[in-house]
């Protein structure tokens, strides 16, 4: 069994890694889209289609998150961090799980 280092550095090597990418904001949607697909219904789809095209379309509020995101990721080492820190780190809500139990014969 190899010895552990105890005193070795979680982000010791951080510098030497290449930057997280950020996916084209058109594929986000269309994977969203994708995703949303079977749990709609018509009518609901085509909602959430104009949704989409005004989201991402030009002088859209996605465009301008895109564009946010993109200098972000230009200027810090992990643009996702903070997004990190709001969603795991800063806020405490209580989170119910649910399940079905299923007896096994």
């Amino acid at each position: 069994m190899a010895k552990m280092r105890l005193h070795s550095k979680t982000y010791q090597a951080q510098e030497q890694l290449p930057k997280l990418p950020l996916p084209p904001l058109q594929n986000t949607l269309k994977k969203y889209e994708k995703t949303l697909r079977p749990l709609l219904t018509e009518q609901e789809h085509e909602k959430v289609q104009k949704i989409i095209e005004k989201f991402g379309g030009p002088g859209g509020i996605g465009v301008k998150l895109q564009l946010y995101l993109a200098n972000r990721r230009e200027k810090v080492d992990n643009w996702v961090r903070l997004f990190e820190y709001f969603i795991y780190d800063k806020v405490h809500q209580v989170l119910i799980l649910s399940g079905t139990h299923v007896k096994k014969k």
